[in-house]
Parts: structure tokens; sequence; C-alpha cells
């Protein structure tokens, strides 16, 4: 990323956003005017230079950018809040802000806290869940045709294969995986999208028996102004309708954080329209999700037999 920011002819996304106008962003006129040139001309020259980090870059961290400050004149560094290496992409509006296109006065410093210091949902617990809120409340149900004794959830859950996973709701499920937390109780953690918004589910058990079983998670969401973090209570259960079937239930209950209202807050979005928004998409994942999810434990179920 630096390299196309000091090189004449690297040219990036970000710049055609800085420039709508031009096809390019500006940058034909650019390489044809210089040559890529080494560090020490980079030293030598009197132009500013402006610096673009997101402030939760874990690739290139926001210090290598500091580094580059020290160093160089005329140099200012634009940390943008909410964003990872991809900065204009992840952030587009705060880094067309920060970007020297209206010839401001050049900075030592653009201080801009992270997404962490900013929500403080690092430091999110479950006292900060605001259960008298609902942001999302779904249920739907299938059949398995499979006897209720031959079917074990807790089992299915904990051992469920990554492809397994990802075949239970495509393209919506990623990866999956197990874990415990400090003190040994089983996690299950799970990465989707849901509704176009990047999601990482912590779920712990809470309950996992072999026909119910409750996960409870911190889940982390990611947003057009960063991450944040809701609650996602996902509950399963399976009940007898005869001695050759059951029926599975899949419900879906999650809650806001104080961090999640602030991050409606900056994007000028109102909870109403935020939960119209993800009970529509969470609604048509649960359904397609459920299915599937039935299916798969039929499956496992039969396998036993």
């Amino acid at each position: 990323m630096w390299e196309s920011k000091i090189s004449w002819d690297g040219c990036s996304r970000f710049a055609r956003l800085v420039n709508p106008g031009k096809t390019d962003g500006g940058c034909q006129k650019q390489r044809t005017r210089q040559p890529r040139f080494g560090w020490q001309e980079v030293e030598e020259r009197e132009q500013r230079k402006v610096f673009h980090a997101g402030a939760d870059d874990q690739v290139v961290p926001a210090s290598n950018a500091e580094f580059l400050h020290e160093r160089l004149a005329n140099a200012q560094v634009d940390l943008i809040p909410g964003a990872g290496h991809f900065c204009w992409e992840e952030n587009p509006l705060n880094t067309l802000r920060c970007s020297p296109a209206g010839g401001s006065e050049p900075k030592r410093r653009r201080k801009a806290k992270s997404t962490n210091e900013r929500t403080g949902s690092v430091n999110v617990t479950t006292t900060d869940i605001l259960t008298d809120m609902v942001l999302v409340e779904s249920e739907k149900t299938a059949t398995i045709h499979a006897p209720v004794e031959l079917v074990d959830i807790a089992d299915w859950l904990l051992h469920l294969p990554d492809a397994e996973y990802q075949r239970c709701a495509p393209p919506d499920h990623i990866a999956a995986g197990t874990t415990t937390t400090d003190d040994g109780r089983p996690m299950s953690i799970n990465v989707e999208v849901i509704g176009g918004s990047l999601m990482v589910q912590h779920y712990v058990a809470e309950v996992h028996e072999p026909h119910h079983c409750r996960m409870v998670s911190l889940s982390d969401v990611q947003t057009p102004a960063g991450w944040t973090k809701i609650q996602v209570i996902w509950d399963l259960s399976v009940t007898a309708l005869d001695s050759a079937s059951c029926r599975y239930t899949n419900q879906v209950l999650s809650h806001p954080t104080p961090a999640f209202l602030e991050t409606l807050k900056v994007a000028g979005i109102s909870f109403e329209d935020a939960v119209a928004d993800r009970q529509a998409a969470s609604d048509d994942h649960n359904r397609r999700a459920t299915a599937l999810y039935a299916q798969s434990l039929e499956r496992k179920a039969l396998a036993r037999n």
C-alpha cells in the first residue's frame, strides 16, 4: 500500500475515489511525468506526502506509517477510524475526508481512535447487552426423517466439519470450528455473512444436550462504520413427531450493545431501520439454514443406525 502512495506509477482504487471525474483517478498523467523513484528521492522531495492507514490494520500496522512520518519531511499521517488494511474500501467516507484533495495544510498527524477505542467494543461484557431491545427474533422448523432417539444435536454441532457447515447455508456460511472457553465450556466459532454483514459468532454452549442446545455469543459484526458487537442466542431443539420422525426447531434471538447503537448513530441509521433490515435478512438466512441443518442432522442420525 505504501508504494502505491509514494510512487508516481502506483495508482490505487482509492485514487479514483479522490478524483471521481477522472477514469484513472488522475494517475495517468503522473505515470507519464515520472518513473518510479527510490527511497532517497522520496526523502528529498518537497511535495507533501500523505499516508492513509487503517487504525485497525492487522496486516501493516499503523506504526509503520508513524515511522515514515518521522523520517520524511512535509509528511502527514491520516489514521482512518473503523478501517483495516483496505481503508479506502472499508471506510471510504473517512478516507476521502482525510485525503489531500481539499488542499489543507499538512499536519503532523490526524489523531483518530481505532474502532475498539472508539466504541469500547474490546471491553464489551454481558452486562453491556441491551436485553430489553430486540434486534432479531426468528424461528424456523423442519422435519428430520429419523427417530428422535438417534438425533444428538450436541454431538452434531460440536463436531460439525467445516465443509458440512458451509453446505448448510451457501454462500452465507464461510467457516466453522470448535474450541472451549478458559473454564472448559464447549464453543462453536462460526464465520458467516448475513444481509451483507460479515459476522464472527463466538457461541458458548450454555446447554448442550442430545435434544437441546442453547448457544450464546457476543458476536463481532462488520459494518460500513467498522466492527462492532451484538449478542446472538442460537437455540436448537428436536421433538418427536412419531416413531420415525421428529421436528427440528432453529431459533435465533439477538440484542444490541451500546457499541452497536453508537455505530448506527455514526452511520445515521435509526434502530428501527436496522431492525427491519436485520430481521428480513436473518429470516431469509434462518429459513434456508434450518432446512439444510435438518438434512445434515438426519444424515448423521441415520448413519448411527
